[in-house]
Order: C-alpha cells, then sequence, then structure tokens
C-alpha cells in the first residue's frame, strides 16, 4: 500500500511541476534506527541508552525501504543510539539489499564478534563505520571505562571478516580528544581502515550538557591546520573539504541538507538535517508519505544567508558553512557560520551582538 502511495504521490509531482532547489530524490537518507544503546557518550546528540517506547517497528521500517526503493533508491545511512542493539536490524538491511537500495551503517564495535562480522559482510554494505573518540585514555573518558579496547577488538574483526564493504574510523572532535587526532589518523592507518571522518561536536543531546566539550573557533582552526599537516596513508575526511555537491546554483545558500539528504529518527520523524531540532520537523513517515516529506525538506531549506557570506570571495567553496552550528550560535539559521575563518565572522558577531540575537559565549 505505501508502495502504491509514493507512486500516486511521484506522478502528481511530475505532473504539477511541485519541485524545488534540491534534487527530485535525495542520494542519501539517514536514520536513526534506534535510541537503545550499550554507551551513555559525553556528547551523544540524541542522548541514546534506553529504547524509545515508540520507535518504528518492523513492519514500518519495511514499508519506508519499499518507499526508498520508489525514491530513486537513495544509500541508507544507518545510526542510533547502537544499531546492533536492535534485534530486527539484519532483516531490515536484508530486505533494503533486495529491494537494491545502498546500505551504510555507524556502530560503536563493542557488539561485534565474528558471527555478527560475516553477517554484515554477507549483506554487502557501501560501508561500516566505527566511532572511537580519541586515544584510550580519552576515548574512555568520554565513552566509558573500558571501551576503547572493546571498540578496537570489534575494529580488527571487521577487519578480518568482511571484504564487501569499505571500514572507517570516524572521530567526535572535543576538547578532550582533539590533541588526539593526528594519532587516531595513525590508528586508523595501522588499523588498515579506508578512511577516517573528523568533525566537530555539536551544541545537541547530553553535548548540552557538557558544554566544555565544545570547540572554540581558535582551537577548530588550530585542530584543522595540524590535520592538513599529516601526509596520512588513508583517506582523511575534515569540516573544511570542499562539499561534493549535485545540486549548486548561483545564489543558493546552505550545504546539501535538505537539499541531496535528508534524516529520520527512531520514531520516525523527518527533518532536512536532524541537528537544526524541531522547529525545521518536516513530519512523520507514519503520517505522510516520504517522497512528501521529502518535497518539505526542500522548501525548508532554502536559505537567503547573509550580506558577508553571500559576497564572499569562497563562498562556492564553503556554501556558508554549517548551518546548525549558525542556528545553535547566533539563532539564526541564516547567520555566518561561527567557525569561519575568516574575519567576517568576528564582524558578523558585532552586528548581531548590536540586533540582541543570542550568542553563546561559551562556545
Amino acid at each position: 500500500m505505501a508502495e502504491q502511495q509514493t507512486k500516486t504521490v511521484l506522478s502528481g509531482i511530475r505532473a504539477t511541476g511541485r519541485l524545488h532547489s534540491g534534487l527530485e530524490f535525495p542520494t542519501r537518507v539517514s536514520i536513526n534506527i534506534t535510541r537503545k544503546c550499550n554507551l551513555s557518550c559525553e556528547h551523544c546528540l540524541s542522548s541514546s541508552g534506553i529504547a524509545d517506547p515508540d520507535e518504528l517497528t518492523t513492519e514500518e521500517l519495511l514499508g519506508l525501504i519499499d518507499q526508498l526503493k520508489e525514491a530513486g533508491k537513495p544509500t541508507l545511512s544507518i545510526g542510533g543510539g547502537e544499531p546492533l542493539m536492535r534485534r530486527d536490524l539484519f532483516e531490515v538491511v536484508a530486505h533494503a539489499r533486495e529491494n537494491n537500495v545502498s546500505v551504510s551503517m555507524v556502530t560503536n564495535g563493542i557488539l561485534v564478534n565474528e558471527r555478527i562480522a560475516k553477517r554484515l559482510n554477507a549483506l554487502g554494505l557501501v560501508s561500516i563505520t566505527v566511532s572511537v573518540d580519541g586515544l584510550k585514555k580519552n576515548h574512555e573518558l568520554i565513552r566509558g571505562k573500558g571501551s576503547f579496547e572493546k571498540t578496537i577488538r570489534g575494529i580488527e574483526i571487521l577487519k578480518r571478516w568482511v571484504t564487501t564493504a569499505k571500514l572507517s574510523m570516524r572521530v567526535t572532535v572535543n576538547t578532550r580528544n582533539i590533541e588526539d587526532c593526528p594519532g587516531l589518523i595513525g590508528l586508523a592507518e595501522e588499523l588498515g581502515l579506508h578512511s577516517i571522518r573528523l568533525t566537530p561536536v555539536l551544541p545537541l543531546g547530553r553535548a548540552m550538557e557538557n558544554r566544555y566539550l565544545l570547540l572554540s573557533q581558535e582551537q577548530y582552526l588550530q585542530f584543522l591546520a595540524d590535520c592538513h599537516k599529516i601526509k596520512a596513508k588513508i583517506e582523511v575526511v575534515l569540516p573544511d573539504d570542499k562539499p561534493d555537491s549535485k545540486t549548486l546554483e548561483p545564489g543558493e545558500f546552505g550545504g546539501h541538507c535538505g537539499k541531496e539528504v535528508c534524516w529520520i529518527t527512531q520514531t520516525g520523524k523527518v527533518y532536512p538535517c536532524i541537528f537544526y531540532g524541531d522547529m525545521y520537523l518536516a513530519g512523520n513517515i507514519r503520517e505522510k508519505s516520504f517522497i512528501d516529506l521529502w518535497e518539505r525538506c526542500k522548501e525548508m531549506s532554502r536559505f537567503s544567508g547573509n550580506e558577508y557570506c553571500n559576497t564572499c570571495e569562497i563562498y562556492r567553496d564553503c556554501r556558508g558553512g554549517c548551518r546548525c552550528r549558525a542556528l545553535w550560535q547566533y539563532g539564526d539559521i541564516n547567520a555566518i557560520d561561527p567557525y569561519c575563518p575568516l574575519s567576517k565572522n568576528k564582524q558578523y558577531e558585532e552586528t548581531a551582538s548590536g540586533h540582541s540575537i543570542p550568542i553563546h559565549q561559551d562556545w
């Protein structure tokens, strides 16, 4: 029934031309498949730990995949919580693969054993990414005592038994682990991983309770400078890498969120970017078709920007930077990215202060 509903909606969109800036179909759909987790990380954006009582059922997840099949087969990126704590994870992934929907997954690696690794290998995921948030001392300060060795063991098991997916490491950079970043790049190389992605912590979830983890602009820029000096043998993905965008048009402001990708929570809420918060909630897949919600995401992601970014000589390289950071720093999604390396961000702060825009000075 969901498949037929999606076909009907698609026909209506094509007939009426009801399209906005962005792709007709997304290239990636990220879903937090559960809030249940075996860790309680200091910076967790979803404050994961206990499963949400209203999480999407297996049937609902399979129905969503049926809709994604019709919506151009975007890559389904599965996160959590800890995805491996859902008993139906392999059934969901298998259904996606049977319908030619590519799947990637992010895990903390702790539950990985030989049996799980072999099952993941048989499913043929695009990538499996393991979160590592520091060398042993700092990783365990953030993620819990004993977690580092278990995570590394999980990576080693994946490396041994998984040959069908790219294996990567993800680091949420914060004030605890920022000095570990060069060492983590080396660790990822030593483990034989395909890549490592380093992104700064955002002021969401438990990070709001542990704001000392948030980087200042100076710390962020120093982190980038230090990482750029490293001649790595693997792919190192940094947050200032030029966006690989398929939809950039003259004058269009903002990154790929809501134009190429969207997020779904464990209870079915759909956002252009889950980091924007409920003021940018497109709706719920329990109530509307995915393609209708994708159209809404595109409508919500047509940002006007600001005079500093719109006239900047490097705008086409950064597209204004992170909209989430601007929203949480200044209370304005069109504001300048507070991590902008140019002096213009200081000019903006002076202007913003004069207009009583909330600036969180403890960033």
